[in-house]
């Protein structure tokens, strides 16, 4: 749906944001991640800096 409203020229990359919080789900496996779309409004003109990112250290959870 994304690609028909933005265009598909547009579509940038997929972030897999894994998190270890929130429900326990008893009757099905519980969503530990979210799915985030990129998109561009000009592909042609779009700059990634990598130096200007902040990052969140990946902290594994505790077995």
């Amino acid at each position: 749906m994304l690609d028909s409203i933005f265009g598909r020229e547009c579509f940038l990359n997929e972030i897999i944001w894994a998190y270890d919080y929130g429900a326990r789900a008893k009757n099905r496996w519980p969503t530990k991640h979210d799915n985030i779309l990129v998109y561009v409004k000009n592909p042609a003109k779009y700059h990634f800096d990598n130096a200007e990112v902040d990052r969140e250290p990946y902290m594994a959870p505790a077995s």
